[in-house]
């Protein structure tokens, strides 16, 4: 059974090593937890997947490694094509801008958001809504958020508690990471002739692997 750094490193070599192309720098900062979830959302939007492991405690067994590396969100994976994308083509405002919007959930989560330490575990939670006039919220509703654990000195992410950000379909996400990553590297290549196109086949991979792994619904 390989261990956790090398199989870490071999998926590495397989699907991200090209994102060195277009991922931007980042400085982490483990130091608190809202510096870790600010992280976090810094090698989101800057592209850097293969960073994320990084944000995680070691994880305990392959099924919580495999959840690192293939179990969040296709969202994350679109800042690699969007960065891709601005490289090539330039700003173009008919393309989303798949990566601010990380940049700004974590203006978002540092300005608002609440922090609770408790020991070497802590919660990074939006918080409570305040319902409209005449509006009730239901007495089980439980805001998600981010559980974290101090490992080494650092505040790390527990695996599958990474609020929004994680589906918990490791087979469809390495399916679609594959998708995000390998439409990247073709703009970098210059298979593509303008944004669009690379957009439109972006789309219809990614539609072809959810209706394959029967996940449905269109690329937001």
């Amino acid at each position: 059974m390989k261990s956790w750094p090398k199989l870490a490193a071999s998926v590495v070599v397989v699907l991200v090593s090209a994102c060195a192309l277009w991922a931007q720098a980042v400085t982490p900062d483990f130091s608190t937890p809202k510096k870790s979830v600010g992280t976090f959302f810094d090698y989101l939007q800057a592209g850097d997947l293969d960073a994320l492991p990084k944000c995680f405690v070691t994880p305990a067994n392959d099924k919580e490694k495999t959840l690192i590396l293939y179990g969040l969100s296709d969202d994350i994976y679109a800042p690699v094509v969007a960065n891709a994308l601005n490289k090539k083509f330039g700003p173009n405002p008919k393309v989303p801008d798949f990566a601010s919007r990380f940049g700004k959930l974590k203006a978002l989560v540092m300005e608002k958001w609440d922090e609770t330490i408790n020991g070497d575990t802590a919660t990074v939670m939006p918080p409570a809504p305040k319902p409209a006039p005449g509006v009730k919220i239901d007495p089980g509703f439980k805001p998600r958020g981010y559980h974290l654990r101090k490992e080494n000195g650092a505040w790390k992410f527990l695996p599958n508690e990474v609020g929004m950000l994680m589906a918990g379909n490791p087979e469809r996400g390495k399916a679609l990471k594959e998708v995000f990553v390998g439409t990247a590297k073709e703009i970098a290549d210059g298979k593509f002739g303008s944004a669009e196109e690379a957009i439109k086949a972006l789309e219809m991979r990614r539609s072809e692997v959810r209706k394959k792994l029967d996940a449905g619904g269109p690329m937001k």
